[in-house]
């Protein structure tokens, strides 16, 4: 019944505590120190109970969607009242930007927050991500987000996936065995959770925080002789009953990784702690770069990690490896420094400023027969950082060489290409900007 219970304690925590409890926040400024508290309870409801829990891997560890770290909804929640407000009373937008640049020009030190912009702009600082006087938010490393352009359905996600990234840096500097994760691959996470058993996700859910107690780290506290009561053994920390322990691995049902040599994965990964995937596809799925004497052409080791064994894939790989370094310098990107997921974010992000040229008028009667085709289309929606769609006109017959020439709209918006049928124009839409129905209102502007 743990597991039960424990969704059942997740859906209230989302439905009710945190509404309830953060009531508000959007415009008034919430205690940290209640904060902290508030925080330190609901991981303490929903996660492993023990002092030793991580809660920056708890809120990770949720079944539920969506994010229950209050300080992920203190942001977000004034993050979508600010969009609101705008959307709402249009006129309020130029007082929102003369507060953002006048507390742009103040220091932290001389300049409380008050009010929705100033606490605003306080809850991107604690993130480690600041807003422009063109309502722009930027954070190092990831593709700018437009306040007031993007898609209201992707805003909120957008927002908490900056706020789970920083709380996956914060958590690598106060826990040992998340040393150098970077960034958690928080979707990964999600299915991992939801995919186990009850019994098997609360194991995960101790290992994985940090909250299981070795043999060694009992031996620190008088509790324990130091030896594994499995084997006998002398672990070093809790990683030796899930990776060495010979007495465990015949009882193993799932025996596909049982060749792996455990000592060349990172602490993070032997604790269940899936890094997003880095962009060097030399290196291994979390970006090691491993000497070959760590390794030993171990072939199971190899291919389970993501590195080649034959000389003819890692040329391969070092050719695709300087395709892929060439695309990257385009938009000072590197594939050492930004994962996959940044990478591909901030290619398909759009940066220019929205920009939609009206069509005049038309004042003539609709024709009897179709005489345009438009479409829009949008593939990966509920991954925007993978995002991309597209909008296409067709003009059967049409030839603007000899008449209906292109219109400021369709030289602005689109590419096009003249066929003997008639004309085609099309326009690639990407980043959090997009959604299918943004690719079809386009195509309609284009045509």
């Amino acid at each position: 019944m743990a597991a039960p219970l424990t969704k059942m304690r997740e859906h209230i925590v989302k439905a009710n505590i945190l509404p309830a409890g953060l009531y508000g926040v959007e415009a008034s400024h919430a205690n940290k120190t209640t904060l902290r508290a508030l925080r330190a309870a609901i991981a303490n409801a929903i996660g492993p109970r023990s002092a030793r829990a991580s809660n920056d891997i708890v809120f990770n560890n949720t079944m539920c969607s969506g994010d229950l770290d209050p300080y992920t909804y203190v942001v977000t929640q004034r993050i979508m009242g600010l969009r609101r407000t705008i959307a709402k009373h249009p006129h309020m937008q130029s007082k929102i930007v003369q507060s953002i640049r006048l507390y742009s020009q103040q220091s932290n030190a001389d300049c409380l927050p008050c009010g929705p912009v100033g606490l605003l702009i306080d809850s991107l600082h604690d993130v480690g991500a600041t807003i422009d006087a063109n309502l722009i938010i930027r954070k190092e490393g990831e593709a700018p987000i437009a306040l007031t352009h993007m898609a209201w359905q992707h805003l909120k996600k957008a927002i908490t996936d900056l706020c789970v990234n920083h709380r996956a840096s914060i958590a690598q500097e106060e826990r040992t065995h998340l040393h150098n994760v970077g960034e958690i691959g928080a979707q990964l996470t999600k299915k991992i959770v939801n995919g186990l058993g009850d019994k098997e996700r609360k194991v995960y859910g101790h290992l994985s925080s940090g909250a299981a107690w070795s043999e060694a780290h009992l031996q620190d506290i008088g509790l324990s002789q130091g030896r594994c009561s499995h084997c006998g053994g002398a672990p070093e920390d809790i990683t030796h009953v899930t990776w060495h322990c010979p007495a465990i691995h015949k009882h193993r049902q799932f025996k596909d990784l049982q060749h792996i040599n455990p000592d060349v994965l990172p602490g993070y990964i032997k604790h269940g702690v899936p890094k997003a995937m880095s962009a060097d596809i030399e290196a291994t799925f979390w970006g090691d770069v491993l000497e070959p004497d760590h390794i030993q052409n171990h072939s199971p080791t190899c291919n389970a990690i993501g590195l080649q064994t034959c000389n003819r894939k890692k040329v391969i790989a070092s050719c695709k490896n300087q395709e892929i370094i060439q695309v990257l310098s385009k938009y000072d990107l590197n594939n050492k420094q930004h994962n996959a997921r940044q990478c591909f974010h901030n290619i398909k992000a759009n940066r220019s400023e929205p920009h939609l040229p009206m069509p005049h008028r038309c004042h003539r009667p609709a024709p009897d027969d179709i005489n345009v085709y438009t479409d829009g289309s949008w593939i990966h929606p509920l991954q925007q950082y993978l995002g991309l769609g597209g909008a296409g006109v067709w003009w059967p017959g049409r030839d603007p060489r000899v008449y209906q020439r292109l219109s400021q709209a369709e030289q602005e918006l689109a590419h096009f290409q003249q066929y003997e049928g008639g004309l085609m124009l099309y326009t690639p839409i990407g980043g959090y900007t997009g959604s299918s129905t943004r690719t079809e209102l386009a195509a309609a502007i284009i045509s």
